[in-house]
């Protein structure tokens, strides 16, 4: 039964992506986009003490309102600075990855060359295998010497002037 599950697998992985992007790319419908009728009644009346409001609403005093209008200023330029900030990062971003994927095709390009040449034309074998030789050669003399050396005695006359 393992056997049939394994042959059935399937990669998920490539659909699920797509519908991500796809599904965060979609424009939808925003209530930001849809004007009511209360949009489109002035947005301040004057009023004096005694009279009635026209619509209904939220009330300020001169100073409050002028304190909302500097917050509702100052969020809309932080707004268009992370924007901008946003873009430049972006910006960034597409270059590092413009350099990226240059250098991933010169490392392409080079295994494909490196690929075509014939098995004798690597250099990395030559000098592996010259390196393996020296140092093989190089043991086999030092053990050569080393036993021609325990071989040759040397008589030295003891006590003869």
């Amino acid at each position: 039964m393992s056997w049939l599950l394994k042959k059935q697998k399937t990669n998920l992985k490539a659909p699920l992506v797509g519908l991500s992007i796809l599904l965060m790319t979609w424009p939808l419908p925003s209530r930001a986009s849809q004007t009511t009728e209360q949009d489109k009644e002035p947005p301040v009346v004057s009023l004096q003490e005694g009279e009635e409001a026209p619509f209904n609403g939220l009330l300020l005093t001169p100073k409050r309102a002028a304190k909302l209008h500097s917050r509702i200023e100052f969020c809309e330029k932080a707004l268009k600075l992370s924007e901008e900030n946003f873009k430049d990062s972006l910006l960034l971003e597409q270059a590092a990855h413009k350099n990226r994927v240059a250098l991933l095709e010169e490392a392409l390009a080079k295994a494909e060359k490196d690929a075509e040449r014939a098995w004798y034309e690597n250099p990395e074998l030559w000098f592996t295998t010259g390196t393996v030789t020296g140092v093989l050669v190089g043991t086999a003399a030092s053990i050569g010497l080393l036993w021609l050396a325990a071989q040759v005695r040397i008589e030295v006359p003891v006590g003869e002037n």
